[in-house]
């Protein structure tokens, strides 16, 4: 009876191992509380490793406390505070990061591919996200608010003339800089923010239009909105300047107009009406004054408009990818397109090039933080790293063949490298490691 009685106590005592709780980083959740209500959304494989180990855990404190009650005194007693530290890390370790890694990250099973010859490296700089056909944006890892345009043969530096913020102690910096656009020439858009102030104003990096001074020159909007915070873009020319502004008295929702403004004082204003196309979220992509032609990102999707507002074009949309107007490349008729986000699925990646069409979906526990396509369309560049907050992924960048989606090159970096990626005419792959920018030549 005696020991009955040990036994039902012993595991009416073993549930206080659900009270036990696990401490995230955006919360804490008792362990009951994990298994009973967090578990819709996993799988049922994941579901069964979670049980199994409370269900272990509970065995565990069932014959503790049962040899704990047979005999009670301070030495069996005090072995409880004393592991419980020890037990609390490891139910962390497990629920937290050995568990969801076993279920969210694959292993990255490609060998490394690196047999393209190098060309040259930039030592001391890293990829900005900013790039043209025969130019890529750089910034200086020891000084990143200094800029250079990098050019091939031979991975040339131009430095760039740009503001450079002051730094005040117990203030912070004055101002921030940004680049935002560019075109060929070392055109380019900047933002600068006030940070005392609160302000945000746009300048032209005037590069080789600059006659002397290469300093930027300020841009005034053409709408005074204080709701309209998109930035200009340049034209492909690199001679008019373009903003997205909301036309007054429309909405909500409130419709929409480009205003084309010339760098040339010679020559005259132009305006864009979008109200053809309807209210939506739009975001100007791109502005070709030679063939009269826009484009944007239009809520879910690229068009084309021409200078009278109609529509001209509307790019294809995967239907199984989530691309927004970041994760989407065209040139032509062609295009590249991949996740934005997806949760707890691997990402994936669809194009449609002159060398051929298909798909790829990178590992499980990976996202795509750049991708780019070389001009011939035969090549496709493509850098991932992990999209969670443990597990051991490494990043990488590769390059698929764009007739077959056969890997053709390989290299994995530090994790939270996010390298950039870029092609550069005529035959070569950008990427950046830790001893700066490197440059290899492509397979002709």
């Amino acid at each position: 009876m005696i020991r009955r009685k040990v036994a039902c106590f012993s595991l009416a005592a073993s549930f206080l191992v659900y009270l036990i709780p696990l401490v995230a980083p955006h919360g804490a959740w008792l362990l009951g509380q994990v298994l009973l209500e967090r578990e819709a959304a996993r799988s049922l494989l994941w579901r069964g490793a979670n049980f199994a180990v409370a269900l272990l855990l509970q065995f565990l404190a069932v014959a503790y406390f049962y040899w704990l009650f047979a005999k009670p005194g301070w030495r069996r007693g005090i072995l409880l505070p004393v592991a419980f530290p020890f037990i609390f890390l490891t139910l962390q370790w497990v629920y937290l990061v050995a568990i969801p890694t076993r279920f969210l990250e694959e292993p990255d099973v490609a060998s490394e591919k690196i047999s393209w010859p190098s060309e040259c490296t930039a030592p001391g700089v890293y990829q900005a996200s900013l790039s043209t056909a025969s130019e890529l944006w750089v910034r200086y890892s020891t000084e990143p608010n200094h800029y250079a345009v990098l050019k091939m043969p031979g991975c040339q530096l131009t430095a760039v003339n740009l503001p450079q913020p002051k730094f005040t102690p117990g203030m912070g910096v004055d101002f921030t800089i940004d680049l935002t656009y560019a075109v060929s020439g070392g055109r380019a858009i900047m933002q600068r923010y006030e940070t005392k102030q609160a302000k945000r104003s746009w300048w032209l990096v005037p590069g080789t239009l600059a006659k002397s001074d290469p300093s930027p020159l300020p841009l005034e909007p053409p709408v005074v909105d204080s709701g309209n915070q998109s930035p200009p873009i340049l034209s492909t020319d690199g001679n008019w300047v373009a903003w997205l502004a909301v036309i007054p008295g429309t909405g909500p929702p409130a419709l929409n107009r480009v205003f084309l403004r010339p760098l040339d004082p010679r020559e005259k204003e132009k305006i864009v009406d979008l109200s053809f196309l309807g209210p939506a979220s739009y975001i100007l992509e791109k502005v070709d004054m030679t063939a009269e032609e826009l484009r944007l990102w239009k809520t879910d999707r690229l068009i084309s408009v021409d200078f009278d507002g109609k529509l001209k074009r509307e790019f294809p949309r995967p239907v199984g990818l989530r691309p927004q107007q970041s994760t989407y490349r065209e040139m032509g008729n062609y295009w590249l397109a991949w996740d934005a986000y997806r949760e707890n699925e691997p990402y994936m990646m669809e194009w449609s090039l002159p060398s051929g069409s298909g798909t790829h979906q990178v590992p499980l526990g990976r996202t795509i933080h750049s991708a780019a396509f070389e001009a011939s369309g035969k090549w496709i560049a493509v850098s991932v790293g992990t999209s969670l907050n443990i597990g051991k992924a490494h990043d990488a960048v590769y390059v698929l063949s764009a007739a077959d989606g056969r890997e053709v090159f390989r290299k994995y970096l530090p994790p939270y490298s996010r390298s950039p990626v870029a092609f550069l005419e005529p035959h070569f792959f950008v990427y950046s490691d830790q001893s700066g920018v490197r440059v290899v030549h492509t397979p002709n």
